[in-house]
């Protein structure tokens, strides 16, 4: 049985991101992987919004909104590979 990884994203979500792909086949050998975007997370939209926007609705209230909604998704203790804001939120 493979250990579960949570992968949490970056500043900017994962929408169709070539590095999310990449790194979920390169663990999936290993662990039984789950890909999620911390802007989903957090209800904050990271398109044709400024990197300062988005760094202030986490800073905001989004971080402490995607460990509430993280926590309802997982119920169990796992590993964590978080990237930016979701090493935070980790």
């Amino acid at each position: 049985m493979k250990l579960r990884l949570l992968i949490l994203s970056d500043l900017f979500g994962g929408k169709n991101s070539d590095w999310e792909k990449l790194y979920t086949e390169i663990l999936q050998s290993k662990f039984d992987v789950q890909y999620y975007d911390v802007c989903a997370l957090a209800d904050i939209s990271s398109e044709s919004v400024s990197e300062l926007n988005i760094h202030n609705q986490f800073l905001n209230g989004g971080i402490e909104k995607a460990v509430e909604n993280l926590l309802k998704l997982e119920k169990k203790e796992t590993t964590v590979l978080g990237f930016s804001i979701g090493g935070t939120i980790a």
